[in-house]
């Protein structure tokens, strides 16, 4: 399961380093693993943008977080102070951006006529919009979950005889980290579950899940697929020193890679000469690089 996501992240980052606009993978079968967690680590970057933003004086509409109602121990010796992210505002900004479309979506479905669209087609949009709302709350739940204190120490010479308290946000290595969690331990859903889900919230007036969930298989991402517009992985260049997603190990998906030798031509040793031209040596080096089978 890992491996498969370390594979799925470099499809997304080639894409990403090459400017390449087009029907990504990811979106080309409907409510896949893959697509829960972009759209939950999309809707937790918002939080994280907005809340530190707040925080840094980025933003008029919004200040520091309030500071917490309930006073620290006296055994933890330090005082509530400095300036928290805003995590309420971010997370309010985040439910209104990142939700919008599917809201939307499911909006139009109820004002949508049956000579319109299908019902089979209906259902569809409705339950894949729902899909993507939980997903989005997913995000934003791991955030409210990753408020940690932060210190600062005042005092001569760093002896910290007062030290001041804030809430803040981990970085968003850390935060994509836990959503790698998420991932792994997605969920298939059939129809009725999300609803069921919701009732259960309102009922109980919280979060009633908290697991990335999806509809479909996922593609494989190893192998090409024209229909779905996927490239594969073969003839893509990978690192023989990484264990990271640009890996051999990773990138080839167990079918091992060859070692090509690369010829550069390129200018090297120029020199200005008074007056007034630059003269170059043409130099030739080779570098090995290596191609997954």
């Amino acid at each position: 399961m890992f491996d498969d996501f370390l594979v799925f992240w470099e499809y997304l980052r080639f894409f990403s380093v090459h400017g390449i606009v087009i029907k990504c993978l990811i979106f080309s079968i409907p409510a896949t693993r893959e697509q829960a967690y972009v759209y939950a680590i999309s809707s937790a970057a918002v939080v994280w943008a907005v809340a530190r933003a707040c925080s840094s004086g980025a933003l008029h509409q919004c200040t520091c977080a309030p500071r917490p109602s309930k006073s620290p121990a006296p055994t933890q010796k330090f005082q509530w102070g400095g300036c928290g992210d805003n995590i309420k505002w971010g997370s309010h900004f985040s439910k209104r951006f990142i939700d919008a479309v599917e809201k939307s979506t499911l909006e139009k479905n109820k004002k949508s006529r049956r000579d319109e669209i299908s019902e089979s087609e209906r259902i569809l949009r409705s339950y894949m919009a729902l899909v993507n709302l939980h997903n989005n709350k997913v995000g934003r739940k791991i955030m409210s979950e990753s408020l940690r204190t932060q210190c600062k120490c005042h005092g001569v010479s760093g002896s910290c005889n007062i030290k001041t308290c804030w809430r803040a946000l981990p970085s968003m290595t850390e935060i994509g980290m836990k959503m790698l969690q998420k991932y792994t331990n997605a969920i298939e859903v059939k129809r009725g579950f999300l609803e069921k889900i919701s009732s259960e919230e309102k009922k109980k007036k919280r979060n009633s899940s908290a697991q990335l969930v999806y509809i479909s298989k996922s593609p494989d991402y190893c192998t090409k697929d024209e229909k779905l517009g996927s490239f594969g992985t073969v003839g893509r260049h990978c690192n023989v020193s990484s264990n990271g997603p640009d890996s051999c190990r990773q990138l080839c998906c167990g079918r091992g890679y060859r070692t090509v030798v690369d010829e550069k031509i390129e200018r090297c040793q120029c020199k200005f000469y008074n007056c007034c031209y630059v003269k170059c040596k043409i130099c030739r080096t080779l570098t090995q690089v290596y191609e997954c089978l």
